[in-house]
């Protein structure tokens, strides 16, 4: 299993998948970054830690946390990588034009 964290400003959201499927979601407000990542992994991992072969980590909350998460593997990842590829793999395809329409909102090619 993958679990990607994303501590945006005013969210913190995150995503556990498993061959290549979106197993659970969670979200919160932000609220100190650390913590709100740190929370937001409990509650995607539910009692699964075995399970867990990295986290990557985005969004411009990520500069703070420097350092594994429960002993994990813990990889920040580009925002605009994330987009990219997160939304190429929701639609299934090779190449789109993938919206972000957050607290900041971007537009982004994105090729396989």
């Amino acid at each position: 299993m993958i679990i990607g964290i994303d501590v945006g400003a005013y969210l913190t959201k995150g995503v556990l998948i498993e061959n290549d499927k979106i197993i659970k979601k969670f979200s919160i407000v932000t609220d100190e970054k650390a913590k709100s990542a740190l929370k937001t992994l409990k509650i995607l991992l539910d009692k699964r830690l075995d399970s867990v072969r990295a986290i990557g980590i985005s969004g411009g909350g990520s500069r703070k946390i420097k350092r594994d998460l429960l002993g994990l593997p813990t990889v920040t990842v580009n925002e605009i990588q994330a987009i990219g590829l997160g939304g190429l793999m929701l639609s299934k395809r090779k190449e789109a034009l993938i919206v972000n329409a957050g607290t900041g909102t971007a537009i982004v090619a994105a090729y396989e």
